[in-house]
């Protein structure tokens, strides 16, 4: 990505890399393993994420949360995550 002029920076420890300092820098963090950014990045933001997953043939993108079975038929459930997704596949077709 560097040779395509891509502004990109790293690799960065995942400890440090979700630090109030960090990331603010950043648009994007690309992780190697679900949980080293999940895990920060939903305690940071919460519903108001979605997953992209790299490396496949098609654009994968997902709501950033779980199945939450815990809760179904509750009325808790928050769909922020869901709507930012469709969200994001919206402005890319367009």
């Amino acid at each position: 990505m560097k040779k395509l002029k891509i502004n990109i920076k790293g690799p960065f420890p995942a400890d440090t890399a979700f630090s109030k300092q960090n990331i603010a820098s950043y648009d994007v963090i690309v992780g190697m393993y679900h949980d080293q950014v999940l895990a920060p990045f939903k305690a940071l933001y919460g519903h108001d994420a979605i997953n992209i997953t790299l490396g496949l043939k098609y654009l994968r993108i997902s709501p950033d949360h779980g199945t939450a079975k815990n809760i179904i038929g509750l009325n808790k459930a928050n769909p922020q995550s869901l709507i930012s997704a469709i969200n994001f596949l919206n402005k890319i077709n367009d």
